[in-house]
């Protein structure tokens, strides 16, 4: 599944992190680089969403 492919490749790439069998995480800091690259394109464009804390159904 293309989800599956884009999780491994951010936890690859140590933007993820594993948290449990089902569950990865996201680094503090490389969250917080993440809201403040959204609020800056939230200046000129309004289509960015974040959640936090959200759960996937476990297979």
């Amino acid at each position: 599944m293309q989800g599956d492919y884009i999780v491994n490749s951010l936890l690859s790439a140590c933007l993820l992190e594993r948290d449990g069998e089902y569950f990865v995480k996201m680094h503090d800091v490389i969250r917080d680089m993440t809201l403040w690259i959204i609020r800056e394109f939230e200046v000129t464009e309004n289509n960015f969403c974040s959640q936090r804390n959200t759960q996937v159904p476990k297979p």
